[in-house]
């Protein structure tokens, strides 16, 4: 469960996108609950630290809920942030 812990492979941005693959690899999956405790569902925004992030949750099946892992409306995301590269970069190698 991620929390404010600095020891843990996901609790930046940094450190998240660069451990995500291999944490989803292991078998894990990341879910969000919003404010209300509810489990969300397709596209959402997240602020947290005071820095907003796009996410995409599984809507149906056995991966309602789950962070989306690949491609979806043309955009990447790995274990439901969208990947994107940095304003001084042009592209943004992502490993699958």
């Amino acid at each position: 469960m991620a929390d404010d812990d600095s020891t843990c492979n996901y609790d930046d941005k940094d450190s998240f996108n660069a451990h995500a693959s291999q944490l989803y690899a292991q078998g894990y999956s990341c879910y969000y609950f919003g404010d209300d405790c509810a489990m969300r569902t397709g596209k959402t925004t997240v602020n947290i630290d005071g820095d907003n992030f796009s996410l995409y949750f599984g809507k149906y099946g056995s991966s309602k809920g789950t962070g989306k892992v690949g491609e979806e409306d043309k955009k990447y995301y790995n274990s439901g942030k969208l990947m994107s590269a940095g304003g001084d970069e042009k592209f943004l190698v992502v490993y699958s």
